[in-house]
C-alpha cells in the first residue's frame, strides 16, 4: 500500500466582509444604479491596504471610490456602480485582496439588463417617413404673446420603474452651441417650446 501525508496552512482572514455577493436585480440598460459593501479589518494589530480586481474594464460594474487602507477594528465602505450597456444577465465576480498578500474575499456582483418600454398618448399620428414611436403634438393657431397649455402622457410599460428625461432633439452634425443658436426664442428670450417637467420617475405600470 502507498501512504500520503497531506499537510496544510489554515490562516484566518484578516479583513471581512457584510456581504458575499451584490444584486442589482432588473436595471434600465443606460442606467447608473450605486450599492455599497463594507469591509472591516479584525486584525488587532495590523494596518490593511485593500485592492481590487477581476472586474472587466468594458463590463457594467465599476469600484466608485479607492480601496484605503483600514486600521485595526476599523470599516470601510466600498461603493459599487452598476450601468448596463447591454440587456440580459451579467455576472462578475470581484475579488478583494491585501497588498501584502494573505486570504482574499471574493463577491458576485449580478444585474439583469433590460430595456425599457415607453408609449406615448396625446399625439397626431406620425406622417410617412416618421418613427411610428412618436407624434405631433399640435398647438394650432396661437396668437402672438399668448400662451397655450397641451398636454401628452407617458406610460411605462416595463416591469421596473423608470426614470425618463424629456430633451430638444439634437440636429445632427451641429455643434450644441449652434443648436441653441437655431432656437427660436420669445421677446423675453425664452424658447418658445418648453416642457415641464423635464425629468419624470414612472412607477411600473405607470
Amino acid at each position: 500500500p502507498l501512504y500520503f501525508c497531506l499537510e496544510t496552512v489554515v490562516t484566518k482572514p484578516e479583513f471581512i466582509a457584510d456581504t458575499n455577493s451584490i444584486d442589482f436585480g432588473q436595471v434600465a440598460v443606460g442606467i447608473r444604479v450605486i450599492k455599497t459593501v463594507k469591509l472591516k479589518n479584525i486584525s488587532l494589530t495590523r494596518s490593511m491596504t485593500i485592492h481590487s480586481t477581476g472586474l472587466n474594464s468594458v463590463g457594467p460594474f465599476n469600484v466608485v471610490n479607492a480601496c484605503r487602507t483600514i486600521e485595526p477594528g476599523q470599516w470601510h465602505t466600498l461603493v459599487i456602480e452598476c450601468q448596463p450597456v447591454l440587456q440580459g444577465l451579467l455576472i462578475e465576480i470581484l475579488e478583494l485582496s491585501c497588498s501584502d498578500g494573505g486570504p482574499r474575499i471574493t463577491l458576485n456582483l449580478r444585474v439583469q439588463g433590460v430595456n425599457p418600454s415607453i408609449e406615448i398618448s396625446g399625439l397626431e399620428p406620425s406622417p410617412p417617413g416618421w418613427s411610428p414611436l412618436g407624434g405631433i403634438l399640435n398647438f394650432g393657431n396661437v396668437i402672438a404673446t399668448d400662451e397655450r397649455i397641451k398636454k401628452f402622457t407617458l406610460h411605462n410599460k416595463s416591469l421596473f420603474t423608470i426614470e425618463a428625461t424629456i430633451e430638444r432633439a439634437i440636429c445632427s452634425g451641429i455643434p450644441p452651441t449652434k443648436q441653441n443658436e437655431l432656437i427660436q426664442r420669445t421677446l423675453t428670450g425664452l424658447p418658445i417650446f418648453s416642457c415641464r417637467p423635464e425629468v419624470v420617475v414612472i412607477p411600473e405600470g405607470g
